[in-house]
């Protein structure tokens, strides 16, 4: 079995080049628990949004041991848009997002991150630039490797986009006419269910790919 050091997953989630770009505002939703001082942030994949996570969230045995906090990054949902959204600066955006929340001090700078995909893998560039700031880690379906790597890693995630991109904005349409649009133009399942959760009334997304 392989172990992954700090230095792996350095590169495998930071690289070597830090971005200039400050961080930028993220919008979150709270579920309050029975142990308001205790935290855990859930974070959701490529063409995810916040409530990903709130079924898992609603457990009793979560419910009796922390506040949950849903988080929206970069690009996705309600938090603000950038032109750049690797996982060092997604993680510099949680920062940012957890001193204003406050609650970072709440918690002597501990929190448990839950990341998927995406999620996961800003958690894990979280984990290497603060790693005081860490109480547990949970990444799902996302491993400390460099991708640069291994390409093959890469090409299911670059078909979905470059499917989403082909289908382009369906702002104007009826919430009906886009569902309608998505049902016949894309094959993939997980992404239809990402696009479908992501669709508001007028047919625009709630995410800025």
């Amino acid at each position: 079995m392989r172990s992954f050091n700090h230095a792996t997953l350095m590169t495998a989630t930071v690289g070597t080049k830090t971005s200039q770009r400050l961080p930028v505002k993220l919008v979150g939703d709270v579920l309050p628990g029975k142990t308001p001082n205790r935290h855990l942030v859930f974070l959701h994949g490529l063409f995810g949004r916040a409530q990903s996570f709130q079924f898992l969230a609603r457990a009793r045995s979560i419910q009796e041991q922390y506040t949950c906090h849903f988080v929206d990054l970069c690009n996705h949902g309600r938090s603000a848009r950038a032109p750049t959204m690797g996982y060092e600066v997604l993680a510099r955006d949680l920062r940012a997002y957890l001193n204003e929340a406050g609650i970072l001090s709440q918690t002597h700078e501990k929190v448990t991150l839950v990341g998927h995909s995406l999620g996961a893998k800003t958690a894990m560039a979280y984990a290497c630039l603060f790693p005081d700031h860490v109480d547990r880690l949970v990444c799902l379906d996302a491993s400390p490797v460099d991708r640069r790597e291994y390409p093959h890693l890469n090409e299911p995630t670059s078909r979905m986009i470059d499917d989403a991109v082909k289908l382009g904005s369906l702002a104007g349409l009826t919430k009906e006419s886009a569902i309608e649009r998505i049902e016949h133009a894309i094959q993939d399942k997980v992404l239809k269910s990402a696009l479908l959760f992501n669709l508001r009334e007028d047919g625009s997304f709630m995410c800025n790919l």
